[in-house]
């Protein structure tokens, strides 16, 4: 495995709320769950290699705490923001002040 074959590796970056649907900025610090696909998983942001579709990836500024312009927060660019969790993707994180999983 490339990035993390136990499951087991936290990054620590700005938490993250849900308001009106969207992701946006919390306060405190979150430790996020390093899952290289899974906050672009979804099929339509992969790419093709030899006939094959691989999904696309997120880069380590996905952990970033503020967005930086031409910075590429996945592979193929279908991120567009730190933290940004596309359609069909998903994000697992710890609150530590909370002891609580999300």
């Amino acid at each position: 495995m490339l990035v993390d074959p136990y499951g087991n590796r936290l990054q620590s970056s700005v938490a993250i709320e849900i308001k009106a649907k969207k992701i946006v900025d919390g306060t405190g610090q979150y430790g996020y769950l390093v899952e290289a696909c899974d906050p672009c998983e979804d099929d339509k942001y992969g790419y093709t290699i030899n006939g094959v579709v691989v999904s696309d990836f997120i880069t380590p500024h996905f952990y970033d705490p503020l967005e930086t312009p031409g910075t590429r927060y996945s592979f193929t660019g279908a991120l567009k923001a730190p933290r940004q969790i596309l359609p069909g993707g998903y994000i697992s994180w710890v609150s530590h002040a909370a002891d609580e999983w999300q």
